[in-house]
């Protein structure tokens, strides 16, 4: 005998060689792109509403640039630890950025992460000497790319 479900009942049984039928997946409907904040310069978003990187000053090695006419900060690391960007080290940075009031990115490449996500951190498969981008956009944009780059350069507080 079958054994019962929390109900008592006990539970209906698919005819032998008959496979279940399951609805067709309903494509996921496209994620609004963020409004534009008031002090964003014209050209900042591209065409699908991402904030694009191309066209702002860039420092050499590690200094801080604002971009004119906008709290918006960039500067580029190299990933220098042993292991790279793993779980530990991208708890470490999401943790120390998470309480800033600024809207802060990783960039490797074409791809780009929220840096105060963990799981955005790890999908960037940042390893040992990684070139990243960091940008940085809000009030307090500055204070926190200071700070991103002061653990990015201090290898996350690892050893190794």
């Amino acid at each position: 005998m079958p054994p019962a479900n929390r109900s008592g009942a006990s539970p209906r049984r698919r005819p032998a060689g008959k496979a279940a039928s399951r609805r067709p997946l309903e494509p996921a409907a496209p994620l609004a792109a963020l409004p534009p904040a008031p002090d964003e310069p014209s050209g900042f978003r591209d065409p699908s509403g991402r904030p694009r990187l191309s066209g702002l000053p860039q420092a050499a090695s590690g200094a801080v640039s604002p971009c004119p006419a906008s709290r918006t900060f960039s500067f580029e690391s190299v990933i220098s630890n042993r292991l790279g960007l793993h779980s530990r080290a991208a708890a470490r940075l999401s943790q120390a950025l998470e309480n800033f009031d600024c809207e802060i990115y990783l960039e490797k490449g074409e791809l780009r992460a929220d840096a105060k996500s963990v799981l955005d951190l790890l999908s960037l498969c940042c390893p040992c000497n990684t070139k990243v981008t960091v940008l940085s956009r809000g009030p307090e944009a500055e204070s926190a790319l200071l700070a991103a780059r002061s653990i990015i350069q201090d290898r996350f507080g690892e050893e190794e």
